[in-house]
């Protein structure tokens, strides 16, 4: 049986202090209501299973985040599954059953006047690991963010662009990104690093414009002739991007896809 730790406390035998064993999800709550759910929950449970965490209580962990979601009208939740606690070094025998945890969060007000005005972006200049084992997975194993997050902070910049370690663009420290070029769409491939938000992929299943976007490894410099850049996570949705270094773009050609998907949220809320 799984075991709930809600109240903030946590063993110092628990594998996601030890090694960052296991994985998360940190969705939008509005209304009393979490959104894209089913999204995070196709997550988590391909995320369990690509790290082989035997956690199978998915239907009462979908009713405890309904009803911690009632009593929250904007807001958000982490959720965080570790495999357990125990185990000699990085072995998985004798581990306990897995853990999960719950938080609930206040969103940052600034994404919602990004998502009207826009941001300038810079060019990290730390690189992402290729880990095709851990790619896409959304796992507690955050240290090339929490650099990422310093060298951008200590530029006094909003968010940054990061590449792996052979130069191809992957993502930005907290979000997917997609650039418009020749009216077609593009994303990374995050066949080597990166998360695969929940945002991202709502937006390519229900986003008409996006329902053909090609994943590509492509190089910063791609971006040079770019019509519109975005980024999108489940928190923010999605951010018109007006600048990247010495790029430029049209903020207006992201406008359709925020009504679109704001509208559907709205409609999924109500």
């Amino acid at each position: 049986m799984e075991k709930w730790c809600e109240d903030n406390t946590i063993s110092t035998t628990n594998r996601a202090y030890h090694f960052g064993d296991g994985c998360f999800t940190t969705l939008a709550v509005r209304n009393g209501k979490p959104e894209l759910w089913s999204y995070h929950l196709q997550r988590l449970q391909h995320d369990c299973g690509k790290l082989h965490i035997l956690f199978n209580f998915f239907e009462p962990l979908s009713e405890r985040v309904r009803q911690l979601s009632k009593e929250i009208q904007f807001g958000g939740l982490k959720i965080i599954i570790s495999r357990g606690e125990g185990g000699r070094g990085y072995s998985v025998n004798a581990v306990s059953e897995p853990i999960v945890t719950i938080h609930p969060f206040e969103i940052p007000s600034h994404y919602s006047v990004w998502q009207q005005s826009g941001i300038a972006l810079s060019v990290v200049e730390l690189t992402l690991g290729h880990a095709p084992s851990l790619a896409g997975i959304k796992h507690l194993n955050r240290l090339e963010q929490v650099l990422i997050k310093q060298e951008i902070e200590n530029k006094g910049d909003f968010d940054g662009v990061v590449s792996d370690v052979y130069g191809n663009i992957v993502e930005t420290s907290i979000a997917n990104i997609f650039w418009l070029k020749k009216n077609q769409w593009y994303t990374p491939a995050l066949t080597f690093a990166g998360v695969n938000g929940v945002m991202k992929q709502f937006i390519c299943d229900n986003i008409p414009a996006l329902h053909d976007v090609k994943e590509v490894l492509e190089p910063i410099t791609t971006l040079s002739d770019a019509d519109a850049v975005f980024i999108s996570n489940s928190l923010m949705a999605v951010t018109p991007i007006t600048e990247i270094g010495s790029y430029s773009f049209n903020k207006e050609l992201v406008l359709p896809i925020i009504s679109q998907v704001n509208e559907y949220l709205s409609d999924q809320t109500a």
